[in-house]
């Protein structure tokens, strides 16, 4: 990968290379380490950059910071994906095709 040059002097490549090549990463994080804004916006920018279905662009992205706001989330997104799981349990292949 050819270095970019960061904005922290620090070589955009390294960030770059962790972000898209490593699968472990998540092992790796200290996650009571505060991550530095310049830091989440070097990552949005990689991000920006991934191919989606006809270029739509139809993401959408939220940085939250306030420890409590991330707990709230947390907990909201827990529980639509639990709601989410228990209705795809619920439905069986025969009631799936009498949708369609």
């Amino acid at each position: 990968m050819k270095p970019r040059g960061g904005r922290n002097g620090k070589a955009q490549s390294d960030v770059d290379e962790v972000l898209t090549t490593t699968r472990t990463v998540r092992k790796r994080l200290d996650l009571t380490k505060k991550v530095p804004r310049a830091l989440i916006e070097e990552c949005l920018e990689v991000a920006f950059q991934a191919p989606n279905g006809s270029n739509q662009n139809t993401w959408r992205w939220i940085v939250v910071d306030d420890p409590a706001l991330i707990k709230k989330v947390a907990q909201e997104y827990i529980t639509f994906v639990e709601a989410a799981s228990d209705k795809m349990r619920a439905e069986t292949p025969a009631s799936r095709a009498k949708t369609r």
